[in-house]
């Protein structure tokens, strides 16, 4: 199904290492617009931008199993792929493991489909109403020049199919811990959205749908040493969208920073 979870951890990992210096977490009863140079802030934007962007590509890829037929997307290693459908609670599930001697791996990928009725085994675009999704993964890996361990989960709901307007309702987290001969940090991410809303024909039959209403909600704490020293950040990211494109405010310690993006046509 979607090993883009795996990509995700990855391109979060390039992005984390550049954060620096150190916050305060304490609750401060006002907040000061930061300097909009702060390579923090920049470094936020553009994970926050990039965030957004796999919203738009995890919602589109959510609408294609509208076309799902039990055997697609799924191609890997027959020894360390198992594929299943519980008829009890109409839930498809499958297991992707590996054990090396230097890494393991644990993937999880689970879909469910329900139409007026009630569940169903196979979707299909007349009477599906709804698509649930969840991911869980667990990635160890350890070389000479250092160990990355990874856990993540998501649940995504997509509803109203059948509507003008449908919605998803998603959360996901993240614990990431990394060391090498030159840095280590640790990394704890969790979002959420917020009854995102996109045009059903455009997420069902366009390419990169956008949403045009709802809210993304986004919490990252980094702590990491490395040559120049040691440090962590804690920020939190409001993104709210509307038919044009969305507004981003994020905090950190005494600042907040705001910006907005229009979507390109």
């Amino acid at each position: 199904m979607k090993l883009r979870l795996f990509g995700l951890l990855v391109f979060m990992l390039a992005l984390s290492v550049t954060f620096s210096g150190c916050s305060d977490n304490a609750t401060e009863p006002e907040l000061t617009e930061g300097d909009y140079e702060d390579p923090n802030y920049q470094t936020a934007r553009l994970y926050t931008e990039m965030i957004v962007d796999s919203l738009f590509q995890q919602a589109d890829a959510a609408s294609d199993y509208i076309n799902f037929d039990g055997s697609e997307p799924m191609r890997t290693a027959e020894d360390s792929l198992l594929i299943t459908f519980d008829e009890l609670t109409c839930w498809w599930h499958l297991y992707l493991s590996s054990d090396t001697t230097n890494a393991s791996l644990l993937f999880v990928d689970s879909l469910k489909f329900q139409d007026a009725e009630g569940c169903q085994m196979f979707p299909d675009s007349l009477t599906t109403t709804s698509i649930e999704y969840r991911a869980f993964l667990d990635i160890s890996m350890v070389a000479d020049s250092g160990t990355f361990i990874a856990n993540a989960t998501q649940n995504l709901l997509l509803e109203g199919i059948q509507e003008d307007t449908c919605v998803i309702n998603a959360t996901a987290n993240t614990d990431l811990e990394v060391a090498t001969v030159l840095y280590e940090f640790a990394y704890d991410y969790s979002g959420a959205l917020d009854d995102i809303k996109f045009l059903t024909l455009e997420l069902m039959y366009e390419e990169n749908p956008k949403p045009v209403a709802g809210t993304l909600l986004l919490s990252l704490i980094v702590y990491g040493t490395g040559q120049q020293g040691s440090g962590s950040w804690n920020w939190t990211v409001i993104v709210t969208f509307n038919e044009g494109g969305y507004h981003a405010l994020a905090e950190a310690g005494e600042n907040y920073w705001e910006w907005d993006v229009t979507y390109v046509t």
